[in-house]
């Protein structure tokens, strides 16, 4: 019986080997969040998005608020991003939902303050484990980090002994200051706060897990 499906190959003929697409590590999938999300969240996003992303550790890193509002993104937010070379101009305030939580917030949620992360887990209790301030992100990382194979096996690994009672409270341990009416030496230092977090979170990353 002759296989129709099966190209015939003469004896003659060369055997071509067919070159592997290299394998691309799927992107994080972060989420960050304040409370209005039109200063310190949307700032925060394009930073760790860079900041990852120039690591090697690919990541769709996007930002929400816990209230809704009618302002556009901070004017002084954007000038803080521009001194860094980044962008939030284009940024567009919006309230956080239980889908974008578990959507773009599926790998890592990051809020700025202790508070955010109370309303995260009123939204969704499931979200909790995956759920860190950036402060307590970096502590974490660096008291507590062991290797592991990829970052989702990671974070779980800084999860893994928390408890909710231990972030009751507002703390400046955990908590950014809120920039939103302030000056613009205010938030360029925010700014830089949340770059020097960004960089050793990145760094600490980077010495437990594989690059992508």
């Amino acid at each position: 019986m002759v296989d129709i499906f099966t190209p015939r190959r003469s004896a003659t003929s060369p055997v071509v080997s067919v070159a592997t697409e290299p394998q691309v590590a799927p992107s994080l999938r972060i989420l960050v969040v304040c409370t209005a999300n039109i200063s310190r969240s949307p700032l925060a996003a394009v930073i760790l998005e860079r900041r990852l992303t120039d690591g090697r550790f690919p990541a769709r890193v996007t930002s929400a608020g816990t209230r809704s509002t009618h302002l556009a993104v901070d004017p002084l937010s954007v000038v803080a991003a521009e001194d860094l070379g980044l962008t939030v101009s284009d940024h567009r305030p919006r309230k956080l939902t239980e889908e974008i939580l578990n959507d773009e917030g599926a790998d890592l949620i990051v809020p700025m303050a202790r508070e955010h992360l109370r309303e995260i887990v009123l939204v969704d209790r499931q979200a909790w484990s995956r759920t860190f301030t950036l402060k307590e992100l970096v502590r974490l990382a660096e008291q507590r980090s062991t290797p592991a194979t990829d970052v989702r096996s990671w974070l779980a690994g800084l999860s893994a002994q928390r408890k909710p009672h231990d972030l009751l409270g507002d703390d400046d341990a955990d908590d950014i200051a809120d920039t939103f009416g302030t000056s613009l030496l205010v938030h360029r230092r925010t700014a830089a706060e949340i770059v020097e977090l960004a960089d050793r979170f990145c760094e600490t990353l980077r010495r437990n897990v594989p690059q992508g």
